[in-house]
């Protein structure tokens, strides 16, 4: 009988509209149905094979490949979609700087992301059930990047990061102290003006390893991340996109 889905992703993943909110608007606004069936719950599932979706009257045909994808995101873009400061995306690159069709650059989503500030590695996919399972606290994936630090990184403040610290986090405006679970560090250089380091987490709080770094006294000069479970940055060029596949992703992540 095929495979049931939820609503929400099944709209998504056409790629025919520019966000989730918009999806989630057509949804509400009781725009959606299935056969003759008016759909206002997102999570809604019913199997593709066997029922034709229609929004405002015509139908919608469902993007059937799940796509997966590495990307070594520049500085300067933010990873959400329609930012209300106007600020340039990721997807904004790759629709000028990829091949990729623009209902499947809209069709995709960032596993996780990291701030316009730095660069390095993301997984990007329309597949739901990866980006749940990537971010399932409970998995502790780990994700590793190389920092550039002010001044001289000391031993003591290895110990702290690598003990776990409290660092402050910020979001929508207001801000709170939060614990950060044991890091790994190894040194590569260090010096009176800066440290280089190579630093591994298992969580992904918002400007996590920024704020690790400020709370022992060494601000972050340039941040890139390197790896996340055993996918590797390598060669992916600054701004590039490399296709993996469903098999290869889950076996680098979850085996």
């Amino acid at each position: 009988m095929g495979k049931k889905i939820r609503m929400f992703p099944f709209l998504f993943r056409t790629g025919k509209f520019k966000d989730g909110n918009e999806v989630m608007r057509l949804i509400k606004d009781g725009k959606v149905k299935v056969d003759d069936r008016v759909i206002i719950n997102p999570i809604f599932e019913f199997r593709p094979n066997t029922k034709s979706v229609y929004i405002n009257g015509k139908k919608i045909e469902g993007q059937k490949e799940e796509l997966y994808f590495i990307f070594n995101k520049p500085q300067g873009v933010i990873c959400q979609k329609n930012d209300p400061k106007g600020r340039p995306s990721i997807w904004d690159w790759l629709k000028s700087h990829s091949d990729l069709k623009e209902e499947e650059i809209n069709s995709l989503v960032s596993v996780g992301r990291i701030d316009i500030n730095t660069e390095g590695l993301l997984i990007l996919t329309n597949d739901s059930s990866l980006v749940n399972q990537v971010l399932q606290p409970k998995n502790h994936i780990e994700k590793e990047y190389y920092a550039i630090v002010k001044d001289f990184l000391s031993d003591k403040a290895v110990s702290q990061l690598e003990e776990g610290i409290d660092i402050i986090v910020g979001y929508k405006g207001k801000k709170k102290k939060i614990h950060a679970l044991p890091a790994k560090v190894r040194i590569l250089s260090r010096n009176q003006s800066k440290s280089e380091i190579m630093l591994e987490i298992c969580e992904g709080k918002r400007r996590q390893v920024r704020e690790m770094l400020n709370a022992v006294g060494n601000p972050v000069t340039f941040l890139r991340r390197e790896r996340i479970g055993k996918i590797l940055l390598e060669d992916l060029k600054v701004g590039k996109i490399k296709n993996i596949s469903k098999e290869e992703i889950q076996n680098l992540l979850f085996k």
